[in-house]
């Protein structure tokens, strides 16, 4: 999963469009968390149409393959879609797993807090393109937390494809801050 988000990022700012549809389309073989990336054309800059165009292709490519792969292969109990799970990733909403889910928040934070924070500094002066990847961290978590298991740490690491690249932006603007600072 880390690596069809490495390379659909790729192919998408390198506007390999054709080839971001391939890579959605063989990443939906494996998991689901690529539908998350065929909404990426419509933030991106560019033309309305274009971005619509590349919006509802992107779309087909998760679509396709999910739909085919269901009617071949029936499950008897789907549960991906099932928010079980909701209990495990929230603390105090359940008794039973409360101290479950707050260690497991806590070390997410401890994870991803950092790069998070770090790829939200000069935020507004990033490359668009990066700010709009950004973008798809918020219904990634939601998503993870609503449908997913917190505690599962490779859940997260598609995440940091979209993080990383901000959040070294980020740390080189505070080294450069302090090496001003130090002058």
């Amino acid at each position: 999963n880390l690596l069809v988000f490495a390379a659909a990022v790729l192919t998408l700012h390198k506007n390999q469009f054709g080839w971001f549809c391939v890579i959605l389309f063989v990443g939906m073989l494996n998991r689901e968390t690529p539908i998350l990336l065929a909404f990426a054309p419509i933030l991106l800059a560019g033309a309305l149409p274009t971005r619509v165009r590349r919006f509802v292709a992107s779309l087909a490519s998760v679509a396709v393959p999910y739909v085919v792969v269901r009617l071949l292969v029936p499950t008897p109990d789907p549960s991906w879609w099932k928010t079980a799970d909701v209990v495990r990733n929230i603390p105090f909403l359940s008794q039973e797993y409360s101290s479950a889910a707050l260690v497991a928040n806590v070390k997410l934070a401890a994870i991803l807090g950092v790069p998070i924070a770090l790829a939200t500094i000069k935020f507004a002066f990033r490359p668009q393109f990066l700010r709009a990847i950004f973008l798809l961290v918020i219904p990634f978590v939601l998503v993870h937390y609503a449908f997913g298991r917190i505690a599962e740490i490779r859940l997260w690491l598609p995440l940091l494809v979209m993080v990383m690249p901000l959040a070294l932006g980020g740390l080189i603007e505070e080294y450069r801050g302090n090496e001003t600072a130090g002058k």
